[in-house]
């Protein structure tokens, strides 16, 4: 899971699309760091799913 200040969208706006034609948010993440910006990371134990897609999303709707 990601928790992003607005300040995101500044860094976003920086990333070419990826060969897929994607902004991807790993892109951004490495302009933040090129540019010295606070990161913070939590190891968690907990479940995590990816929602990618809606396949994903229903799979969750029906896990709940």
């Amino acid at each position: 899971m990601y928790l992003f200040s607005p300040d995101i969208f500044n860094w976003i706006d920086q990333v070419k699309p990826s060969k897929r034609g994607k902004y991807e948010l790993p892109a951004a993440i490495n302009l933040m760091l090129k540019g010295k910006s606070k990161l913070f990371a939590v190891k968690s134990e907990d479940y995590c799913q990816d929602v990618g897609t809606p396949e994903d999303l229903e799979y969750l709707r029906r896990k709940m």
